[in-house]
């Protein structure tokens, strides 16, 4: 068997544990071994009828070779009790099955209040969000790209929301991920955000704090010369010039 052996990664934990239960589960099919790790081909009770016995050896050896040889240390270490191909099975279902779904919870509960860091820029934002999406994906619980724009827009900073009613009033089939994220890099840049690590948001305030500033610098200088016009000579009670 050496010479077919399909190479996957290992199971190291929950995390990917989806993705290796697909390739195993695919590969035993392959190697007509998946029946004894589901259950459907059990060990006869009976020794005598050795067509079945002969069929099950076979099948556990081959399914013992794959889980043992797809295992990392911290899994394997759970199997090596087992006797049977089955019973490693049952036990990493036990195991990992449950973490998954845990995982599959935090991930979801992540994207749905996930919110802006002020010291990102778009294209790091964007790609925090399509990290969630991808571990969910990972986990077989996939979100639509739809789902995961309407995200990315919900998340913007207060900057960014005349953008809103710009991209809804594109083509439905124009709307897509990457024209989204093309099309939001392109309004940062626009906003005058050089500074990476600077967000539209504080862009805005920095712009309105320099416009305030040069709005009361006029305002006290109207002020000033109002106050020259209203001074009087003592002498003569005319203008003070």
């Amino acid at each position: 068997m050496d010479g077919d052996r399909v190479k996957i990664e290992k199971l190291v934990d929950s995390n990917n544990w989806m993705q290796w239960k697909f390739q195993v589960r695919a590969i035993l099919d392959a190697r007509d071994a998946l029946e004894v790790i589901d259950g459907s081909l059990i060990k006869p009770e009976n020794d005598r009828d050795e067509v079945m016995l002969l069929r099950w050896k076979k099948a556990n050896k081959v399914a013992k070779e794959i889980l043992i040889t797809t295992l990392d240390k911290k899994p394997l270490s759970l199997v090596m009790t087992c006797e049977t191909a089955r019973e490693m099975w049952v036990k990493l279902l036990n195991v990992y099955e449950q973490k998954s779904a845990d995982s599959v919870y935090l991930l979801q509960s992540q994207l749905c209040e996930y919110r802006y860091n002020s010291g990102d820029d778009i294209a790091t934002h964007v790609s925090k969000l399509e990290s969630l999406a991808r571990r969910l994906r990972e986990l077989d619980e996939p979100i639509s790209d739809t789902i995961l724009m309407t995200t990315v827009l919900n998340t913007l900073p207060s900057a960014f929301r005349h953008f809103h009613s710009a991209w809804d009033s594109m083509p439905a089939a124009e709307r897509t991920m990457d024209e989204l994220v093309s099309r939001l890099m392109i309004e940062e840049t626009r906003l005058g955000i050089n500074d990476m690590s600077m967000s539209a948001e504080s862009a805005l305030m920095t712009k309105k704090q320099h416009k305030g500033t040069s709005a009361q610098r006029v305002n006290r200088k109207d002020k000033m010369d109002a106050s020259k016009t209203k001074l009087k000579c003592w002498t003569c009670e005319g203008p003070h010039l």
